[in-house]
């Protein structure tokens, strides 16, 4: 997000917080808690220790749709050799890549701040003592962005420990945090690649960095166990990766949008987004101006309806009514949901669902 946009969600977040903390003091001890709640319940496969959330905002979509490990499988960083975006007469073996990241992560257990072979760009609610969240590095000395996805079972169901933004998707997406999100971004690629080839005003402006899954050496498995998310009674179980990565090219910027450009081209953002089904976030430095070829790169391709649980086809046409309306979802779906509408676990999945 940008920093105005951080601080308006922030502030949003903050106050529907203090309204929800002081509600729950309000609420009888004595009371009997509803048994159809929906719960996750999360260890390490070769693990007998488990950790539990239980909270009505959960949705089974997230938790056992998203991550397809076929699908995974399929998209890993392949063998050989890729070449390299700007120069393609220089490449570089993957294997290189592969064994730097075993390195990086090697590193981020041994909890040091900086890193052999990467440069740290962003850390996402990244916690260097526990060794868990978002960290977005890049190689030293190859053009290539790396996004490394670090969970725990007792982090996994701890939304409350991330931060306010963590909070806010948490509400909206039915559960959802950055780790599952991330299962989206290859496959929400592709189809917003055919979507965009599909115009012929489109496929002459926009382009996309080209992206790879990637599991580190040994890397660990968290199973999760859904109850009552079908409805009563019912147990649902699948299994994710502890730790992952996308690898992706660096884009080199000419130009990186902001809330400070003209309306015209916020308005070719939005125009954007909704063309695409609000399967991309419009936030604007997810999109940048492409130094050498001019073109409307973006860069996050996480599947956004899924990421706040938009379950039918939305239009914006200007970034105060998006605003707004966000604002105005976290609020019904943290305070107007009666007890009714939270044991209804038939509910319509976000719109043009990934499959």
């Amino acid at each position: 997000m940008q920093k105005n946009d951080r601080l308006f969600v922030q502030c949003v977040i903050i106050v529907f917080f203090i309204f929800n903390f002081f509600s729950l003091q309000a609420r009888s001890p004595r009371r009997i808690r509803d048994p159809y709640i929906p719960s996750i319940t999360c260890r390490w496969v070769d693990s007998c220790q488990t950790y539990t959330l239980t909270n009505e905002h959960l949705d089974w979509y997230p938790f056992f749709k998203l991550f397809n490990k076929d699908f995974f499988q399929d998209h890993l960083l392949p063998e050989g050799t890729v070449a390299f975006r700007y120069e393609k007469t220089k490449s570089v073996d993957t294997q290189v890549l592969k064994e730097q990241i075993d390195v990086l992560c090697a590193e981020i257990k041994q909890k040091k701040r900086k890193y052999t072979y990467f440069t740290v760009l962003q850390a996402k609610d990244f916690n260097r003592r526990k060794g868990n969240g978002l960290l977005i590095v890049k190689f030293k000395e190859y053009p290539f962005v790396v996004k490394m996805f670090i969970e725990r079972p007792e982090t996994f169901v701890s939304p409350y420990h991330k931060g306010f933004e963590p909070i806010f998707f948490f509400y909206l997406g039915g559960g959802m945090n950055r780790h599952l999100a991330g299962f989206t971004r290859i496959k929400n690629l592709e189809l917003i690649k055919e979507r965009v080839a599909q115009s012929s005003f489109w496929q002459q402006r926009v382009d996309f960095p080209r992206k790879w899954y990637w599991l580190p050496c040994d890397v660990p498995w968290i199973e999760i166990v859904g109850k009552n998310m079908m409805g009563a009674g019912t147990t649902s179980i699948t299994q994710i990766p502890g730790t992952y990565c996308i690898v992706a090219d660096v884009i080199e910027a000419k130009h990186t949008m902001s809330i400070l450009d003209p309306a015209e081209d916020k308005g070719t953002i939005l125009n954007l987004c909704n063309y695409l089904n609000l399967w991309i976030d419009p936030h604007l430095n997810n999109f940048m101006i492409e130094k050498y070829t001019g073109k409307l790169v973006l860069l996050d391709t996480e599947h956004f309806a899924s990421n706040v649980g938009f379950k039918e086809p939305l239009e914006f046409h200007s970034y105060l009514s998006w605003y707004l309306h966000l604002a105005g979802k976290f609020m019904q779906n943290t305070f107007g949901q009666n007890k009714r509408v939270r044991r209804n676990h038939e509910r319509p999945l976000p719109c043009m669902v990934l499959t």
